[in-house]
């Protein structure tokens, strides 16, 4: 499958290494992977680094394969690093075999890519991404005799490598760097009809919280512990944070909305009522003096007469 290829129909909303892994399990594409959008752009380099995520995800499994396993992860750990490494070992060392296990087949397919990412020729760099793919399709096939909630917690971890990867980027083209490793993606705030995120908040190795935000056009990173950066949270995006952050607010969220608009209706609808007394009592008075003047207009006819 080449990377320019047209996603297949209700996966055009993942990015490709995700929907590959997604597709293998028989899963759902559904909306919520990416925090609901928008699509994840990596360069080859980032699809090197998710790959690596994935083989790092797959280790323990290597069984008797342990050493060949380390040695083809550690090959594409330092490509992924900026170490260049000879090309005919490498085309040796990674090119498939075979006998490999499910497990096995995962590090070559990631050691792979590291060949790919140092020598594929220009108009082939999406092999580099390719190569990510069927190692997750591979890491795939080792995650399902482990049963559903271990293969689902695996594409959970793609989602978030990918959307790692994704901020990194987005850090280094600017120059920034977290004072800790990123650990997991929290919060991602899609903006309709843009390609890019307003707000991606993360964990960071070390615990505490950083937060990405575009403010005032310039966009902004900002650390501290968990209560700090999310008092930096942007109004318009707090309720959606805080939904990420403990998705069982979700139906807290709704049903105070929900009680809010009913309120809010009720209110109105007293008003309405209190306004139509009040005209019907205006009326009533109108009448009333009327009556009063007619009979009065009346009483001065007579007198006249």
């Amino acid at each position: 499958m080449g990377w320019k290829t047209k996603a297949p129909k209700g996966f055009d909303h993942l990015h490709r290494i995700l929907g590959a892994a997604i597709r293998e399990a028989g899963a759902e594409p559904t909306q919520s992977w990416h925090f609901g959008g928008p699509l994840p752009v990596l360069s080859t380099r980032s699809q090197l680094r998710v790959a690596l995520d994935i083989c790092a995800a797959v280790r323990t499994g290597a069984g008797t394969d342990a050493k060949e396993y380390a040695k083809l992860e550690k090959i594409a750990q330092q490509v992924a690093a900026g170490k260049e490494l000879p090309r005919k070992e490498l085309d040796a060392t990674s090119k498939s075999v075979k006998s490999d296990s499910p497990a096995l087949r995962v590090a070559r397919l990631t050691a792979r890519s590291a060949y790919n990412e140092l020598y594929a020729a220009t108009s082939a760099r999406n092999v580099v991404g390719l190569c990510a793919e069927n190692a997750a399709i591979a890491a795939v096939t080792h995650y399902r005799p482990l049963g559903a909630d271990a293969l689902h917690a695996f594409l959970v971890l793609i989602d978030d490598s990918i959307l790692r990867a994704e901020l990194a980027a987005a850090q280094a083209d600017r120059e920034i760097e977290p004072s800790s490793p990123l650990a997991r993606i929290v919060s991602r705030i899609p903006v309709p009809k843009k390609r890019t995120p307003e707000l991606v908040m993360a964990q960071l190795e070390d615990g505490n919280y950083g937060l990405w935000v575009k403010l005032k056009q310039k966009w902004e990173w900002h650390e501290g512990d968990r209560a700090t950066v999310f008092a930096t949270v942007p109004d318009a995006f707090m309720e959606q944070v805080i939904v990420d952050l403990d998705p069982t607010s979700k139906k807290t969220t709704k049903t105070s909305r929900a009680s809010k608009a009913s309120q809010s209706k009720a209110s109105q609808s007293t008003r309405g009522s209190k306004a139509s007394r009040s005209t019907r009592g205006s009326k009533a008075s109108r009448s009333t003096r009327g009556s009063k003047a007619s009979r009065s207009t009346r009483g001065s006819k007579s007198k006249t007469r």
